[in-house]
């Protein structure tokens, strides 16, 4: 089928010519859509943490065929996500990359970041620390009860205790 006649067929339905660019089945062109969507579009149901406070796409990236180049050229792979270093930041090339997604979950704003022995890190990512003794339900608790943070890190479970029998529970 000739572009031209796959163009006056979009233009049919949508009343307007669309660049054939052939990525539009792709999981690639999906982001793309989805970012400037909820950048963009009131209806969005995320539209509100995202074009409501402000984040923008730049506007280099309204062809599409440029963020693919620049996703590429990013380290962007099919197990990965867009992620805004700057959580409060625009789309732009300088504050995106590709992460996992346990990168880009740590890299929220509404996360509880902990401070303790000299670092930073959100509770989910200390649970993980070799440091941790308990479930990453228990540290937040321990916080939320104004534990301080190496006690609430390091002090085991006393045996009995609600806290253990709710970890052990899940």
């Amino acid at each position: 089928m000739p572009a031209s006649f796959a163009a006056s067929r979009l233009r049919q339905r949508t009343g307007q010519f669309v660049e054939i660019h052939g990525g539009h089945r792709t999981r690639l062109y999906r982001i793309w859509m989805k970012l400037r969507s909820r950048c963009r579009n009131p209806n969005e149901t995320k539209w509100p943490i995202y074009g409501g406070r402000g984040i923008r796409v730049d506007p280099t990236w309204e062809d599409f065929s440029v963020f693919a180049l620049w996703a590429t050229t990013n380290g962007y792979r099919s197990d990965l996500q867009i992620d805004r270093i700057d959580v409060d930041g625009d789309y732009t090339p300088d504050n995106c990359r590709f992460v996992t997604p346990q990168v880009n979950s740590n890299n929220r704003r509404n996360n509880n970041r902990l401070l303790a022995f000299g670092e930073t890190k959100t509770v989910a990512e200390w649970a993980r620390d070799p440091r941790c003794v308990v479930s990453a339900w228990c540290l937040y608790r321990r916080i939320k009860l104004g534990c301080v943070p190496e006690h609430a890190l390091t002090l085991p479970l006393r045996a009995g205790s609600s806290l253990q029998k709710r970890t052990l529970r899940g």
